[in-house]
C-alpha cells in the first residue's frame, strides 16, 4: 500500500490460473467490519486509488468466484489456488496453494507434468473432493499422456468410486479408450482391466462384439496386449471363423504366437 493507493500485480502463473478459471478478482479493503473500498482488478497489474488512507489495522483481501470455486488472498498471503504475491523463483507455487495439504509434493509433481499444468490441476480438482486424491491424480499424470485432461474427465465419468477413478487415471493413455471400456463392461474392476490392456478403442469394440462374456472379452484384450497389439481385424477374423469364445481366443493366441516366431 502506498500513498496513491494499493499497488498490485499477478505473477504469470497466477494470471494463467485466473484465466483458466474465468475468475474476475476484486480488491477489498476493510477496517474491522467496515468496508473501506472495493474495486475489480483487470489486467495483470495496476494501482487502486482509495478514497482515504486506511489505518494500520486495515486488511486487504483479493477475492473471486467462479461457480463453486473461490480464490482468496489476504495481505498478499495466498489462501487458495492463486496468490496476489509477486512471482518468486519457485515453480508456479500458486497452483498448489490450497490444492493439497502437502504443497511440497504438489510442487514436485507439477514441475514434471507434461503440457499445461493449470489445465491438468483444474481437471483433477474438479474430479476429486479430497486433497490426497487430487494430488494422486496429478502425480499419476507425470508420465507422457497425449491428453491428460481428457483422461481425467473420462475416468471421472466412467468410474463409480474415487479409488477406481484414480486407478483408471494411473493406467489410461487415452480418453476414448476409457469411454469404450466403460460401455463394454459393467464393473469398475473390469473397466480398469480393460483400460490397462486395450491397445485402442477399436480393439475394445472388436473384443466386445466378438465375445459373449466379459471374462472372454478381457482375455481377448489381454491376448492382444501380450502379442498382437492394435489388431481389431484379427479379432473380427477369428470371430467369423470360430464357433465359440474358446475357439476365438485360441485363434487370436495362435495368430499372436505365429507373429512372435
Amino acid at each position: 500500500m502506498a500513498r496513491d493507493g494499493v499497488h498490485w500485480t499477478w505473477s504469470p502463473a497466477s494470471a494463467q490460473v485466473l484465466r483458466a478459471r474465468g475468475v474476475e478478482p476484486t480488491l477489498v479493503v476493510r477496517e474491522g467490519r467496515q468496508l473501506v473500498w472495493s474495486a475489480p482488478l483487470k489486467g495483470t497489474s495496476g494501482i487502486v486509488p482509495l478514497p482515504r488512507r486506511p489505518g494500520p489495522q486495515a486488511t486487504i483481501e483479493v477475492v473471486g468466484f467462479a461457480k463453486d470455486w473461490e480464490v482468496r488472498s489476504i495481505q498478499g498471503q495466498p489462501k487458495a489456488l492463486f496468490s496476489g504475491a509477486r512471482a518468486t523463483n519457485a515453480p508456479r507455487p500458486e497452483l498448489c496453494v490450497g490444492f493439497v495439504r502437502d504443497s511440497e509434493a504438489c510442487l514436485a509433481a507439477i514441475t514434471r507434468l507434461p503440457g499445461d499444468a493449470v489445465q491438468v490441476i483444474q481437471a483433477c480438482d474438479d474430479a476429486f473432493m479430497v486433497d490426497e486424491q487430487e494430488l494422486a491424480c496429478v502425480t499419476a499424470l507425470e508420465r507422457v499422456v497425449a491428453d491428460p485432461v481428457q483422461v481425467v474427465k473420462a475416468c471421472d465419468s466412467a468410474m463409480t468410486s474415487a479409488d477406481a477413478a484414480l486407478a483408471c487415471i494411473a493406467v489410461a493413455e487415452s480418453g476414448p479408450v476409457v469411454e469404450h471400456c466403460d460401455k463394454a463392461f459393467m464393473s469398475d474392476e473390469a473397466e480398469v482391466e480393460c483400460i490397462r490392456n486395450a491397445p485402442s478403442a477399436a480393439a475394445v469394440d472388436a473384443c466386445d462384439a466378438a465375445f459373449t462374456t466379459e471374462t472372454s472379452e478381457l482375455d481377448c484384450l489381454r491376448a492382444l496386449s501380450a502379442t498382437l497389439g492394435d489388431r481389431p481385424d484379427v479379432v473380427r477374423a477369428c470371430a467369423e471363423s470360430a464357433g465359440s469364445d474358446d475357439d476365438e481366443l485360441a485363434c487370436i493366441r495362435a495368430v499372436g504366437s505365429s507373429r512372435r516366431r
